[in-house]
This record gives structure tokens, sequence and C-alpha cells, in this order.
């Protein structure tokens, strides 16, 4: 079968079978002359293959728990590319009871490809050329747009095979070094004075499961994978992008409000205190009239200052706004206080002689103001004033929705921040140090 036939029609060539030389029970080949190791599934023995024979080489311990989850020479689509799984290895960490499934995969355009699943999580990894990098100690670097991060290092031990190698599966002194930059992972092998990269991107059981027409579940993924994506349909910078679209956006807006507010100053009026006045004598003061005509609107915003020059004492007014025509009140309190002293050495004071309430939306009329002082017993507070600002920017309503924008994306932040951080738990680099 040639190259073209393959891709086209996502045919794979046929398979060759020989009799395994120790139980005799059929062992299938589909990478012919490449296959330097093969693994029997029946009786377990590992062979290496030299002149059309096969030489004994290893006796594996029964499958027990290191069974595929995939069948061998089962047929899948990855990456829009038809492979055959040729091979399994189960594999443990070297000093670490990590243990992981490795398929062997091939296709004969495009090569060999594996699918590692380590507790349920699945990686398919392809070998790269366009990048090559000698530093033994390598914390970070950039590839195809992506930063990647050291991960782990580590020697495997083979615990059981199945199938065709095209490696010495029997050499275990490679070093292997993975960095993270998810869903993507690149693998660094160091072995016999030669670097070989490749390049893994995260799938899903269910992506396992389609890409090779299982009629069967795969395991539930347990914990965080080294390269699980903290969502797959959720995109960061595509956030960012809209936070920082509707931002902008809410500037503009204020902005227009800000230079469109007109603040024109109704009243500014100083109010006298009889040098008797006490608390409990609350005679009402006839206040400003105001006049109130929005066109547009057919309410405005009224912002009141109240200044007094309190010292250690406080003072407070209710102020009522009676509407001429329909006699309906608008009612509301203010008050100011400030307080100073000198104590251990250091001075010290609190509160403010000014203060300000805005009244967001007052319907148009006429209105008479009504204020109602009131101090604390025999202070020498004897005056206070009251400005009246018509139509002022209000700020609050920016800030408000500024921070309803925020909220989701910082939400999303924090359950990011949480997942990378158990992600890292497994990692001795983990960047967290809390």
């Amino acid at each position: 079968m040639i190259g073209h036939e393959v891709k086209d029609q996502d045919q794979l060539p046929g398979q060759m079978t020989i009799a395994c030389p120790h139980c005799q029970q059929p062992v299938r080949l589909v990478t012919y002359a490449q296959a330097i190791y093969v693994a029997c599934g029946s009786c377990h023995k590992l062979f290496r293959t030299r002149e059309k024979t096969l030489v004994v080489q290893k006796q594996f311990q029964s499958k027990n728990e290191k069974i595929p989850l995939l069948p061998l020479r089962k047929k899948g689509r990855l990456a829009e590319v038809v492979y055959a799984i040729v091979g399994f290895v189960s594999y443990k960490e070297e000093n670490y009871a990590y243990y992981w499934r490795e398929y062997v995969l091939f296709n004969p355009v495009h090569g060999y490809a594996f699918l590692a699943e380590y507790d349920g999580h699945w990686n398919f990894f392809r070998f790269i050329s366009d990048y090559s990098h000698g530093k033994t100690h390598l914390y970070s670097f950039y590839y195809n747009g992506h930063e990647f991060k050291l991960y782990n290092k580590y020697k495997t031990h083979v615990l059981y095979a199945e199938g065709e190698f095209f490696w010495d599966l029997m050499d275990e002194s490679g070093h292997y070094t993975e960095y993270v930059a998810p869903p993507y992972m690149m693998t660094r092998l160091i072995a016999n004075n030669e670097i070989t990269w490749l390049l893994g991107e995260y799938l899903e059981p269910e992506m396992v499961k389609e890409a090779f027409n299982l009629t069967h579940d795969l395991p539930v993924p347990a914990g965080i994978g080294a390269s699980e994506p903290f969502s797959s349909s959720f995109s960061f910078n595509f956030l960012k992008v809209i936070v920082l679209v509707t931002t902008l956006f809410l500037i503009f807006c204020q902005a227009i409000i800000v230079k469109s507010s007109k603040e024109v100053v109704l009243a500014d009026t100083t109010f006298n205190l009889p040098e008797s006045y006490v608390s409990n004598t609350l005679t009402p003061l006839a206040g400003p009239t105001i006049t109130i005509n929005q066109n547009w609107a057919g309410t405005s915003n009224l912002e009141f200052t109240l200044y007094a020059p309190v010292s250690n004492n406080w003072l407070s007014t209710g102020i009522t706004l009676v509407n001429t025509r329909t006699h309906q009140e608008y009612d509301f309190e203010m008050g100011v206080e400030h307080y100073s002293g000198y104590e251990g050495g250091e001075s010290w004071s609190e509160g403010s002689q000014q203060t300000k309430k805005l009244i967001s939306a007052l319907p148009n009329g006429t209105y008479q103001i009504i204020i109602q002082p009131y101090r604390e017993n025999y202070t020498t507070v004897n005056l206070f004033s009251l400005t009246i600002v018509q139509d002022v920017p209000i700020w609050s309503n920016f800030w408000i929705v500024l921070v309803l924008v925020l909220i989701f994306p910082g939400i999303q932040w924090f359950r990011n921040y949480t997942f990378e951080k158990r992600r890292w738990m497994n990692s001795d680099y983990s960047p967290y140090t809390d």
C-alpha cells in the first residue's frame, strides 16, 4: 500500500503474524522490521528480534492490574490521523510509587505517536523536530507561543509490556523531564547522549473513547492532571478582552455623564444659631426655596453639603424638602462631628467638619427647604452652612457596575488559582510556596 492510499482511505497495512517461540500463540506485527522488541500477551515474555528470530529477554509477571484499557491492534483517529495501537507498556517511576499506562501508536505515513494515561488523565504525544535545547537545567521556555514550566524529572521502570516496540525496551537509563503549559506538555528524553522532544496534548476520556470507537467507559480522572486545562471551553484571554472592552465602554459613558453635568449651585446659605441654643430646643429654620426644571428627564440629582466649625463636639440637621404644589415631603438627616486631642506623645483626630449627601432623583418642581438643627448641649457651635448643587456627576453607579463586571472574572481567577495550586501539589517545582 502506498502513502496516499493510507492518507486518503484511512487504511493501514495488513498485519504479519508469527508464532511465539515459547507458547506458540500467534503474535501479530504491524511495524514489521521496525520492531526491535516484541512482547507476547499470552506467555508475558519479552523477545528481541534477531535475524527473523525472537530471543527471550525477560519474563513479565501476570498482567493483574496492568491490563490495557485500550486493546492492541485497535485503530483510532487522533489529530486527523488514523493510528493503530501496536504496543502497550505499564511504567513505574523509579524510586516513587507512580504508575501509568502508555500505548504505542503507529501510522505508516506519520510514524509513531504515544497515548499516555495516568489516573484517568490522557495525553497524546508526538515527536517534534522544530525545537532543540541542550540545557540540562531548564526551568521554563517558550514554544509555539506557550510558556512551558518544569513540572517533573524522573526515570522509568517497565513493569509489563505487550506488542511491538521500535526502541530498546530493556534500556532504562533514559532521563525524562516534563514541562507543562496546559493543555500541552513537552517531554524531553535524554538517552545515549541523544535528546528527544515530544509534544503532548491533554485529552478528555470521552475524546479517547470516541477516537477509538470504544463501547466501554474509561476510568474517571482522579485529581488534577499535570496538563489538564482549567476549562476546555473557557479562555482567560477572551475574558480579558471582554472585561477591557466593557471597562472602556463604562469609562466612556461616565466621561459623557461628567462632561454633560451642569453642576448648578441652587443655594449657598449660612445659618446662625443663638448661643443659648440647646439640643432640646428644636426650632425649625426656614431654608431657601429652590426650583428644579429638568426638561428631558423629569428628575434631577441634588448634592447637599453641610459645614459647621465643630471642634470636639457635633452638629446635626434634619432637612425636609416640601413640594410647594403637591406638598409631598422628602426627609433626610445630615450631621458633622470632629474630635481631636493629644495622647501618649502623639496627636490624634477623627471625624470632619463637612459632609455631603446626594439625592439621586428628585422630581421637577419648586421646593421649600426646612432645616431642623440640633447640637450637643451648651456647645459653642453657633453657625453652619448648607450648599445645594443640582446635576452633579454621579460616580456610585459607575463603581457599582464596574464591580459587577469584575465579579465573574474575579471568581474565575480564584477558581483558576486554586485549580493551579492543586495541580502543582504533585510537583517538586511548584511556584506556590504556601
